[in-house]
C-alpha cells in the first residue's frame, strides 16, 4: 500500500516538475532523476539508506526509460 502511494507519488512529481519551461525566450527543457531508497528495509543507518539511494539514483540517470528508481528494482 505505501509503494503504490509512493509510485503515484512519484509520477505526479514527474509529471509537474519535468516539461518544456520558457526562460528569457529561450525553450529549456526540465528533466529530473529520483533515486529512493526506503528505511528500515534498505539500510539500518542513514549512511547505508543513503548509499542505497546514490545507486538507485546512478541507475535512473543511467536508464532512457525511466526517471526514478527504487532501491529495491535494481536489476
Amino acid at each position: 500500500q505505501k509503494r503504490t502511494f509512493l509510485r503515484k507519488f512519484l509520477k505526479k512529481l514527474e509529471e509537474n516538475t519535468m516539461g518544456v519551461c520558457k526562460v528569457d525566450g529561450v525553450n529549456v527543457l526540465i528533466k529530473i532523476n529520483i533515486g529512493v531508497s526506503l528505511y528500515p528495509e534498505n539500510g539500518q543507518t542513514v549512511l547505508l539508506v543513503s548509499k542505497c539511494a546514490d545507486d538507485a539514483l546512478r541507475a535512473a540517470k543511467e536508464s532512457s526509460s525511466v526517471n526514478h528508481v527504487i532501491y529495491g528494482n535494481i536489476q
